[in-house]
């Protein structure tokens, strides 16, 4: 799933939000009982891909263009959370436009990075020898069909990023690599199990439902272009969603329990691996608009630390946290320990005596 929760977080109607029905609606039927370990049959899966020659963006949508004016926004402002804060939007009007195509840019830059470098070898490794797994032919061949889109999800956020490019004439710093990319190549889990970081890491990033591609498509100041694609984006990232859920299914229940339980223990370290924003590219993007150093990194210190931020934290890296609890991962004591300290799963509400003056202070 590509990823502006990566850049960072928060949309505000994810409960009500149509896609977020439509990933959590086309789940495939459960192929292994992951308590048991017995593995299903070729009929237990379920293509999400049956109709993909009629679905698919890459067969079927239009070349995306962006707009020659510079009537539209480059991003929504409610997806870029330092844009809420009165300091930056008080910032002159060019300066706030540059800094929402600042955000487009590292959004279609962390696109390609992950989809080309981190999914598609996953993917291709599905297709080529189910990462080991005794896979249905039918879910190896599918592999090949996300091999295909997200190639396609890469092609056309570098075709979107030349756009803006020629409409602003700010370069997009190509060379840019994300954040997520030097925090993922610092988890070193055992030898042995090393190998299976990057499947680990797909499954995690492609069920986790992102604000951008729910909500952008509606934001009708947003350039027709952007808004066009991320909707194209959006509707292959469903069957991604099915896919990989259903790979979990397969994965954990080949897994040994040692192994269940330490690469259980990684799922909240890919989670913010993936969710956690770039405070050096936002720092460098303030300061390009105006702001000094110390009041940047005050006012990215703000968002980080606010409330809202953590319960999106949470909101959003919700449908990937209900995949492995589905399997059972959270069973063990020690792992659902580790989700509960990263603030993943809900918490149950204080009980408040009527002396000491809390629930006044809440109800404030």
């Amino acid at each position: 799933m590509c990823g502006s929760t990566g850049l960072f977080i928060g949309c505000t109607a994810l409960s009500s939000c149509p896609l977020n029905a439509l990933l959590l609606g086309t789940g495939t039927a459960t192929p292994a009982d992951p308590r048991t370990g017995q593995h299903g049959r070729e009929g237990s899966y379920h293509s999400p891909f049956r109709h993909w020659d009629r679905q698919a963006s890459v067969r079927q949508r239009p070349r995306r263009k962006l707009a020659t004016d510079h009537a539209s926004e480059y991003f929504p402002p409610e997806l870029v959370p330092v844009a809420s804060l009165p300091e930056v939007r008080a910032l002159p009007p060019e300066q706030f436009s540059q800094l929402m195509l600042r955000h487009l840019y590292r959004y279609l830059r962390f696109t390609i990075v992950l989809e080309s470098q981190y999914v598609n070898p996953v993917a291709l490794g599905l297709y080529e020898h189910g990462w080991g797994l005794p896979l249905p032919d039918a879910m190896r061949a599918d592999a090949l069909a996300i091999y295909t889109d997200e190639a396609y999800h890469a092609l056309l956020s570098s075709d979107l990023m030349r756009q803006a490019e020629v409409r602003s004439g700010v370069s997009s710093r190509i060379g840019y690599q994300p954040a997520f990319t030097w925090r993922l190549a610092g988890l070193a889990p055992r030898a042995e199990l090393r190998g299976l970081l990057p499947l680990l890491f797909a499954i995690v990033s492609e069920t986790l439902i992102t604000a951008s591609l729910s909500e952008i498509p509606h934001h009708a100041s947003v350039d027709a272009g952007v808004r066009d694609a991320v909707r194209d984006h959006a509707l292959d990232e469903g069957r991604h969603y099915s896919y990989f859920a259903s790979v979990l299914r397969w994965l954990w229940p080949a897994l040994k329990p040692d192994q269940r339980i330490e690469l259980g223990l990684l799922v909240p370290d890919l989670i913010r691996t993936f969710l956690e924003p770039d405070t050096r590219a936002v720092l460098a993007d303030l300061t390009e608009a105006g702001l000094s150093a110390a009041e940047a990194e005050r006012l990215q210190h703000l968002v980080l630390t606010s409330e809202h931020t953590r319960s999106q934290y949470a909101a959003v890296a919700a449908s990937s946290v209900r995949a492995f609890e589905s399997v059972g991962t959270l069973d063990e004591p020690r792992v659902r320990d580790a989700f509960e300290a990263a603030g993943l799963l809900p918490t149950a509400p204080e009980v408040l005596s009527e002396t000491d003056g809390g629930a006044d202070d809440r109800r404030r």
